[in-house]
């Protein structure tokens, strides 16, 4: 529904850390970890939620992906080369995922452990920018805090930027400049 991940609504109501929502959810990931498995030539892994609500509980968003992981590598077989991707905003990596990551890593038997795990991040910008000194204004920050969480995570999760936009630039600069900058800041920042 419109109030579990990519949210878009104002409203400060949310279905996805009620048990119920959860636990379709866990079915879900179970079926879409088979089918990974099943075209293992071609499914390079999942994500569990994208964009999850700002405002949502880490804590029960945690226990949440628990479940998950252990569903995915437990009764749905997904191999452990395969990773599973958590998304959050930078913010929340900084801030929560930066000492709670471990919890997701030792959760299925020993023998498996939790396989690979990724986490992600989406930047936008909030404001319109006419130069690239105006952009870095606004995304420096946040590619600072995920430059941060990234060393802290080290190898044993990489980080990655599955998103981020063009859509703010204005006037006379260019799309191809603002994604050559875009494209350099990044390969630096995880």
């Amino acid at each position: 529904n419109q109030c579990t991940g990519c949210a878009t609504k104002s409203s400060e109501e949310r279905y996805f850390d009620r048990e119920a929502n959860m636990a379709v959810a866990v079915q879900a990931i179970t079926v879409m970890a088979q089918l990974c498995e099943a075209n293992a030539d071609t499914c390079y892994g999942i994500e569990l939620l994208n964009e999850p609500q700002i405002n949502l509980d880490r804590r029960a968003l945690l226990g949440f992906y628990q479940r998950a992981i252990r569903a995915a590598r437990g009764a749905a077989g997904l191999r452990p080369s395969a990773p599973i991707v958590v998304m959050d905003w930078v913010l929340q990596l900084d801030t929560f995922w930066t000492s709670h990551k471990d919890a997701l890593g030792a959760l299925v038997p020993q023998a498996r452990g939790a396989g690979a795990i990724q986490f992600e991040t989406h930047i936008y910008v909030p404001f319109d920018y006419h130069s690239i000194g105006a952009l870095e204004l606004q995304a420096l920050p946040m590619l600072a805090l995920l430059r941060r969480f990234a060393k802290a995570a080290g190898a044993n999760y990489p980080t990655f930027i599955g998103e981020w936009a063009l859509s703010r630039a204005s006037g006379a600069l260019s799309l191809e400049q603002v994604a050559r900058w875009w494209y350099r800041e990044a390969a630096q920042s995880t």
